[in-house]
């Protein structure tokens, strides 16, 4: 995204009862543009897992993960 400039667009898939779900798309994420690569991606990434926080928070039932997301 950041190398093109294209719109990140996050969405949340959130199962419901049976087999229905409800998909909802959010705002494009703002793009930083601070001249600096690395100090951009920090600071992308730092916006992405806070939205991935607030779902997961919201939610956490919702959640399963496979891998150790957060290290010790």
């Amino acid at each position: 995204a950041l190398a093109f400039r294209c719109p990140l667009v996050p969405t949340k898939t959130e199962r419901l009862d049976g087999s229905r779900f409800r998909l909802t798309i959010y705002p494009p994420l703002e793009l930083p543009d601070t001249g600096d690569r690395k100090e951009d991606l920090a600071i992308l990434m730092g916006r992405m897992n806070e939205l991935l926080e607030g779902w997961i928070r919201e939610r956490p039932e919702q959640w399963f993960w496979v891998h150790k997301r957060w290290p010790d």
